[in-house]
């Protein structure tokens, strides 16, 4: 880790060169002297206000703890859980950050624990460079604030102006005196500029309320009543008619107000349309006379770091592409750079884990990686890179027996090329070359290694990837497709649980109907092996998977599934096996709500059908699904919450039957949680019953507490508290179970 703590160092220091670059520019920028077309004695004025702006707000500090949050569990339990490879008991520490160097942004996460595991090392800290956080802030820092300020002062001085004249408007000839004409003040219609688009929603639910009301057609005809009222009664003088003419002329009035208001709503609405559009003139026309000592531009430094996309150091993971690296996990540095259309990145480490699947064996205890990328273009537009990676076993410790070292180098060819908002196209070409063996592999180097790709020997191997994504304007319509081939002896260290060997097609759609309230999905794929035909049978599979989702109203939901599996495998010399599975499940959700509670009832009811035309001898003996049987199950869940209380009930219950076999399975749970002492504390408790007949019966117990608390002990904080106690009563024994858990978030 040497290396790593140097490189370290060499960001902090260019971190530290960076703020004093940026506090120097900013310096020449308050103290400049260069003014033309602008009044003096205004220019003072905006140098003075930027110079006390800088002063109390801008000067960077060097290192600024944005928020800390400290975590800690305790777990202890009798008899770990079949196959979770942990131990009986632990103790962990965590740490999550936010600070920032120099006003650049980093995040910091940790975890210490007891726990020791071959396969997985748990300890780790990282730092991580925030880039959205950083964009944000230099994007702040672009904005020339006080000529901003000015242009939003004359903006609003405007909208001032158009909001008299038009109020004046409105209330020409009119007495307000008794009347009901509600033009709101100038000062309230401004107050709407400082959120534009949230200004005009509002007001726009205002005329829609006009518009409706002028529509209905009772009122229209109550108004064409009252105007021939008006004139029918108008020349006659008893009591009667005085009391009509009376009430058709305040009707009337108010019809008159109505359409005042109408049209005064209309226009402001314009107004403050206009509002953004006027403010950016005015933005435009005083940066055109800004002196450029006083513009606030960031440096070019600055501008160079603005294009690093990530900068990790520590337990880092590192994805490229599909074929390349794809999400591993390695304990090293890892960065990125992105601008003016230049890519590059650069990762390089120890791997963090080894891994054992059922594509891949790795085993060895210890294995350095590195490797980088290097392309044209942007990640949100389009891209074209060229992909490297190499990975040794260093280490002679074997976690197995039999395990092999490796050597492996893997290079590819990636294209992301994001045609429009509508459709997205990636594809990918990559070729290996892997050295492997009993004893420890010499280290061959990469030059060697890219001979042997671009050779036609037997150690280099290819890999084809490739996808395209569609989808409406609307985004009702989303269309998939994919594909890919992998040779049986393609291997990049960087894509552990890749599937060699495979050749795959892959179709998807997603479709939404009646206003989006029917949703229905469907994904159908193909798989291959033995590609080169190097083995004596060859199996492909095909997978069809159907849903449909469909909110009848906002209390009834409907979720269907049906999925078939269709399996074949077949060679010379070998009897064919053909299975086939199909399952069919059935989802409704019902909720409701009362004056005092909240009730949401799912039902469920599936169906799993299996045949073969062999018997698998080799079945699991715990599995619950083998060849050639039925299997049903129908479940039940009930979530009842109480609003003044605070407090839920959960109750589940579920019930497998497979056919021809003993094996049915029966389990039901129950738990109850409340909130006590100003509903800071969560108090909850359980009851899990389950009967596996035929084999075992098993109960457990379970209590735990939560907290939420704030207080104040010499700095602010809050925290969480969590207190877990279980008992799981099998046939034989017990079993308990104890787990404490506490956070704590610095503010």
């Amino acid at each position: 880790m040497s290396k790593i703590t140097n490189i370290l160092f060499c960001v902090i220091l260019l971190l530290l060169a960076t703020n004093r670059t940026y506090a120097q520019q900013k310096d020449s920028i308050i103290l400049g002297n260069k003014v033309s077309k602008v009044d003096s004695t205004k220019v003072s004025q905006l140098k003075d206000s930027l110079t006390q702006k800088y002063k109390s707000n801008i000067l960077p500090h060097l290192i600024n703890i944005n928020g800390l949050q400290l975590t800690s569990d305790v777990f202890y339990t009798q008899e770990p859980n079949i196959g979770q490879g942990g131990p009986n008991k632990y103790i962990r520490g965590g740490i999550q950050g936010d600070f920032s160097i120099a006003k650049l942004p980093f995040k910091l996460t940790g975890l210490v624990s007891t726990e020791h595991n071959s396969y997985n090392r748990i300890n780790n800290v990282s730092v991580s460079f925030d880039y959205a956080r950083f964009k944000d802030n230099l994007e702040q820092n672009k904005k020339p604030t006080a000529y901003d300020f000015q242009a939003q002062q004359r903006a609003r001085s405007i909208l001032r102006n158009q909001m008299d004249s038009l109020r004046a408007k409105s209330l020409k000839g009119r007495d307000t005196i008794g009347g009901n004409l509600n033009i709101p003040s100038t000062e309230e219609m401004l107050t709407y500029s400082s959120d534009p688009r949230m200004g005009k929603a509002i007001l726009g639910k205002k005329i829609s309320g006009y518009e409706e009301k002028f529509g209905n057609k009772d009122y229209q005809r109550d108004i064409e009543e009252q105007k021939a009222i008006l004139n029918d009664v108008r020349l006659d003088t008893s009591e009667g008619a005085k009391v009509k003419l009376a009430n058709a002329k305040h009707k009337l009035r108010q019809h008159d107000d109505a359409e005042r208001e109408y049209e005064f709503y209309q226009q402001a609405t314009k107004y403050i349309g206009q509002f953004d559009r006027t403010k950016q003139l005015e933005r435009v026309r005083l940066n055109e006379v800004m002196p450029d000592s006083i513009k606030n531009k960031p440096s070019s430094l600055l501008n160079v770091l603005s294009g690093i996309t990530k900068l990790d150091i520590g337990v880092v993971s590192v994805t490229y592409s599909p074929l390349i690296a794809n999400g591993f996990n390695l304990k090293g540095i890892n960065a990125e750079y992105n601008k003016n259309n230049v890519y590059t990145a650069l990762f390089y480490g120890n791997a963090l884990a080894n891994y054992s699947t059922f594509f891949a064996k790795e085993t060895l205890s210890k294995r350095g990686i590195w490797g980088g990328r290097i392309g044209y273009g942007s990640l949100n537009k389009m891209l074209f890179a060229v992909s490297f990676i190499k990975g040794q076993d260093q280490s002679s410790q074997r976690l197995e027996p039999n395990a092999k070292y490796i050597n492996n180098v893997a290079m590819g060819a990636h294209l992301l090329y994001q045609v429009n908002k509508q459709v997205k196209l990636e594809v990918e070409y990559a070729r290996s070359s892997k050295e492997e063996g009993i004893n420890e592999v010499e280290g061959t180097t990469a030059s060697k290694h890219i001979n042997n790709i671009f050779s036609n020997k037997t150690n280099q191997s290819t890999a084809f990837y490739s996808r395209l994504y569609i989808k409406s304007k609307s985004e009702a319509t989303k269309i998939g497709f994919n594909a890919r081939y992998i040779d049986q002896d393609y291997f990049s260290i960087g894509t552990p649980f890749l599937r060699t060997d495979n050749m795959r097609l892959e179709g998807k759609l997603d479709q939404k109907l009646w206003k989006k309230k029917v949703g229905y999905s469907h994904t159908t794929r193909f798989d291959r092996d033995n590609l080169k035909k190097t083995k004596p049978a060859t199996s492909y599979m095909v997978n069809s998977i159907n849903n449909i989702t469909w909110k009848l109203n906002r209390r009834w939901m409907f979720i269907g599934n049906y999925t078939r599996i269709y399996y074949h495998y077949a060679g010379f010399g070998i009897m064919p096996v053909i299975n086939t599975t199909q399952l069919i499940q059935l989802t409704t959700n019902v909720n409701f709500n009362r004056k005092h509670t909240q009730h949401t009832i799912t039902f469920t009811g599936g169906k799993v059908l299996s045949s073969s035309n062999q018997i698998n001898n080799h079945a699991d003996a715990d599995s619950l699904i083998q060849p050639g049987i039925e299997q049903t199950n129908i479940g039940c869940n009930y979530v009842l919450f109480f609003n003044q209380i605070n407090s839920s009930l959960n109750a589940t219950l579920n019930y497998i039957i497979t056919e021809n076999t003993s094996r049915n399975l029966l389990s039901a749970g129950i738990s109850y949680s409340y909130k006590i002492i100003q509903e800071k504390w969560i108090l909850s408790h359980g009851l899990n019953y389950s009967d596996d007949i035929g084999l075992q019966r098993r109960q457990s117990i379970l209590n735990s507490i939560n907290s939420n608390l704030k207080g104040k002990v010499q700095i602010k904080f809050s925290h969480d508290f969590q207190l877990v106690m279980q008992d799981n009563g099998g046939v034989k024994k017990n079993n308990h179970i104890f787990l404490l858990g506490i956070s704590i978030l610095l503010l």
